[in-house]
């Protein structure tokens, strides 16, 4: 995120990586770190830059981006201690 954008501007999807995904019989979130360590917690929902978080799976967040007017589907996945980000 830029200096230019305000505190509560939406996470970068290009800049996160997932941490932790909590599924439990009434709600699911991820647990997400951006790279200076930020974490943020994301539903089925919310906001991101771009685009929307569209389902939670248990290894992943899926994201629907908004490119050139259609929208694509972006998967990160969850990254296991001990695992680097392979993005």
């Amino acid at each position: 995120v830029g200096a230019d954008v305000g505190g509560d501007a939406p996470p970068d999807p290009g800049a996160i990586k997932v941490v932790g995904i909590v599924w439990g019989a009434n709600d699911q979130f991820a647990l997400v770190e951006d790279v200076r360590g930020n974490s943020f917690v994301l539903r089925r929902g919310d906001k991101v830059q771009n685009g929307v978080v569209t389902a939670l799976k248990r290894d992943g967040v899926v994201i629907g981006i908004a490119v050139d007017g259609q929208t694509e589907s972006l998967v990160l996945p969850l990254v296991r201690k001990g695992e680097s980000n392979a993005r």
